[in-house]
């Protein structure tokens, strides 16, 4: 049986070292939530960023904008929190159709960007400086420097989206891995996957990552979280875990990382010094 990553571990480690660092700002941090309507997904999401705000002193308040309010409605309560007192905002998941969450998004000054997503702070990473970004990019990378991968290796992503893959490859590519980004339309993706030294995968599909797509030395980050039958896993095989030399499970693995991760960057712009 291969090497469990506990993503719980080292979460609460990282809790604890933003808690003294926090406590030496010398006042009380101030964030606000962006949501809209009532959403059990961002309810649960909302929950746990404020136990992690909690236990660092922060406070986290929340703005609810109801799911029938247009663009220009919800672009005027950006705008409000924009040049509010709070330190930094954030934007929940997911918004209604008919609201352009990239608009919303591109309004929020970079230095109250918590999520990283705004323009400015992804230029950072295009300029090989790894500081504010996409909190589970940032988890994920962390995660690799924690297991101590040697730098060089190979990292296969198997996603390419804005908030994981770009910005997850740009961050390792600045951490001096060699990275290949995979997705749907990639010839010969399980020759790709196979040979690297670790697989990074988040295609949103249970079960996806099979052992056809890795060896018995990978070390396996699984980011997705899938719902299936009721019960929640990722992409990776519930038989990877006796097959692969490492692999996060999930729930435990890169999730408990990537909710404390969005306090790293918090800490990051309200301190100014890079973690």
């Amino acid at each position: 049986m291969g090497l469990i990553i506990d993503g719980k571990e080292i979460a609460q480690k990282l809790q604890s070292d933003l808690v003294s660092r926090f406590r030496s700002l010398g006042r009380v941090i101030r964030i606000c939530e962006i949501a809209f309507g009532q959403h059990e997904e961002s309810s649960i999401y909302s929950r746990t960023r404020k136990k992690i705000a909690a236990s660092l002193g922060v406070q986290m308040n929340s703005m609810n904008i109801p799911d029938d309010a247009d663009q220009k409605y919800a672009e005027e309560r950006i705008n409000e929190l924009a040049e509010s007192s709070y330190d930094a905002l954030f934007l929940s998941m997911p918004v209604p159709h008919n609201i352009s969450a990239d608009r919303l998004i591109s309004m929020i000054p970079y230095s109250k960007d918590m999520e990283g997503l705004g323009s400015e702070n992804m230029a950072m990473l295009m300029h090989g400086i790894n500081s504010v970004f996409p909190a589970t990019a940032k988890a994920i990378a962390y995660i690799v420097e924690v297991l101590g991968v040697s730098k060089g290796s190979e990292i296969c992503i198997i996603n390419r989206s804005r908030i994981i893959g770009r910005p997850l490859a740009m961050a390792l590519i600045n951490m001096d891995y060699t990275v290949t980004v995979c997705h749907s339309r990639t010839l010969d993706l399980k020759r790709i996957s196979r040979e690297a030294d670790v697989v990074v995968t988040a295609t949103g599909k249970a079960g996806f990552l099979t052992r056809e797509y890795v060896s018995e030395k990978s070390t396996v980050i699984d980011a997705s979280i899938v719902s299936d039958g009721g019960r929640i896993t990722g992409d990776a095989s519930p038989d990877l875990k006796d097959f692969v030399a490492r692999i996060t499970p999930v729930p435990g693995g890169v999730g408990p990382v990537t909710n404390v991760m969005a306090f790293t960057n918090l800490y990051e712009l309200v301190s100014g010094k890079r973690l």
